[in-house]
């Protein structure tokens, strides 16, 4: 009888979320404050559920990944990015062993701008789970890719490879972590997986975004390496990156993993024509920004 209590007020409570998602159809482009204010301490729920703490777990992560479907603005969003840690807490608070929001909760949380909440995911769930090797290798891949910090993430790379069970893989990666070009291999191999094991297509899409830019600064490393060779045979610059296929040094230049061409910038480095497009709007945005904090 507690359960079915239990289920018919969840259930209630869920319908009414429904309705509202359904009356408001522009509940992407902004943050519902009265949403947001809607936070379950993980311990509270815990104490309510009556004993059927998995249940509540489920149904507080369900509602996590609604909201981080909702998560398609950068300045917007920091309020729901705030909520989705929050949220993601008080799952594993409620439910502790459950291995899924800790290992599918750092992702989103990270592809999210969470890198805190992220890492924070990571140590509750090195807690909960000692034994398990991924997280501790998760939690050096954000200090790999996010903050660019390989001392540090090879440090969490070694704990993870010395963890029974743990890839053969892991231990090759914290010994070759230091140097650029076995960072990025390692790096792309993490985000392959990462994808390969994502349920949810707004994630799939997130980490694909920052795969394509590791496989791109992986061949700018490629391709920089054999234009310096080529110009020291040369003994000048070269003009164009084209000119690798006009002199015959490769058949031709390798797809541009984001979609555009080769090129070399006006500061004579190999970047792909999208990458360079990007530098430049970041740019007009920093000075937008000085601009505005300078004539306010």
């Amino acid at each position: 009888m507690r359960a079915v209590a239990f289920i018919l007020v969840v259930l209630g409570a869920l319908g009414a979320h429904t309705l509202q998602v359904r009356l408001d159809p522009a509940r992407h482009q902004r943050v519902d404050e009265l949403e947001l204010m809607v936070m379950p301490a993980g311990e509270a729920v815990r104490a309510v559920s009556l004993g059927y703490e998995t249940l509540a777990a489920d149904l507080l992560w369900v509602r996590a990944v609604l909201v981080y479907g909702g998560l398609d603005g950068e300045e917007a969003a920091q309020a729901r990015v705030a909520w989705l840690g929050r949220m993601i807490r008080a799952v594993v608070e409620v439910d502790p062993i459950w291995r899924t929001p800790y290992f599918y909760g750092a992702t989103l949380l990270r592809t999210s701008g969470g890198l805190d909440d992220s890492d924070e995911i990571l140590h509750l769930a090195m807690e909960a789970l000692p034994d398990d090797p991924y997280f501790p290798f998760a939690l050096g891949m954000n200090h790999y890719i996010a903050r660019d910090d390989a001392l540090e993430a090879a440090r969490w790379l070694k704990r993870a490879a010395e963890l029974p069970g743990a890839p053969a893989w892991y231990g090759m990666a914290a010994r070759g972590l230091v140097t650029k070009k076995s960072g990025l291999e390692t790096s792309i191999r993490y985000l392959e997986e990462e994808i390969a094991s994502a349920g949810d297509e707004d994630l799939r899409e997130k980490l694909q975004t920052r795969l394509d830019q590791l496989r791109h600064d992986r061949w700018v490393e490629e391709l920089e390496g054999v234009r310096a060779d080529v110009e020291a045979q040369l003994g000048r610059p070269l003009t164009t990156i084209d000119e690798l296929v006009e002199l015959g040094v490769t058949p031709a230049l390798p797809p541009d993993p984001l979609g555009g061409s080769w090129i070399l910038n006006a500061d004579g480095d190999v970047i792909s024509t999208v990458a360079e497009v990007e530098l430049v709007k970041r740019a007009l945005r920093w000075e937008r920004s000085v601009l505005t904090r300078v004539f306010r």
